[in-house]
């Protein structure tokens, strides 16, 4: 609606109960168990006429009744934004998540079932893009991406089968990119782009 308010935060909170036959994955002597898994979060978006995003982060607290070593927190969310210095011409876009993720394979877990002994990720990235047109030529832009990353909890070397999987650390990427738009410069219907590019990590 047009008279909408530009904000709005949205609170929530869970509980869930997770019952296994078999918490600790183990061929024999399985043990069941009963996990309870707390959960509080907010979601603040943004809709204004020179900024869109949404910010999403729910911590969750687990609890075990017989295998407390799977006692302990988790945090997972991500975040987009979208900002008009200059509309049209200046933009500024921002992104970043927070989850776990297991080492051995899987990727991304389920927040649900999600343990404290998986390793923590954290992503940021920032993005600011020039374009403008040259005269009838064709449009220009020229984009810019910043990128952290960096791991928290069972960082350090495993082994497996009689093989070594190595440590995780920080990273720090960066790239940049120009990219030029030429329509209709060869035939009426095909495109030329010149594009260039430059990676770092």
């Amino acid at each position: 609606a047009p008279n909408a308010t530009a904000w709005k935060i949205s609170i929530n909170l869970g509980v869930d109960a997770i019952a296994t036959d078999n918490v600790k994955e183990t061929a024999t002597n399985r043990l069941e168990d009963l996990s309870s898994l707390f959960s509080v979060g907010g979601i603040v978006t943004a809709d204004s006429t020179r900024m869109s995003g949404t910010i999403s982060a729910t911590e969750v607290y687990r609890r075990n009744i017989n295998d407390a070593q799977l006692d302990g927190f988790s945090t997972y969310g991500y975040a987009n934004a979208a900002i008009a210095i200059l509309p049209g011409i200046i933009n500024f876009s921002l992104h970043g998540r927070a989850d776990d993720i297991l080492r051995l394979g899987g990727g991304l877990q389920n927040a649900l079932v999600q343990t404290p002994q998986e390793t923590q990720m954290y992503q940021v990235s920032g993005s600011p893009s020039l374009s403008f047109r040259v005269g009838d030529v064709g449009q220009n832009v020229l984009r810019y991406q910043a990128q952290q990353v960096w791991f928290n909890n069972n960082t350090g070397s495993i082994g497996l089968g009689g093989q070594s999987i190595g440590p995780l650390s920080s990273s720090t990427g960066q790239t940049i990119r120009e990219d030029f738009k030429i329509p209709g410069s060869i035939l009426p219907r095909l495109m030329s782009d010149l594009s260039l590019s430059a990676m770092e990590n």
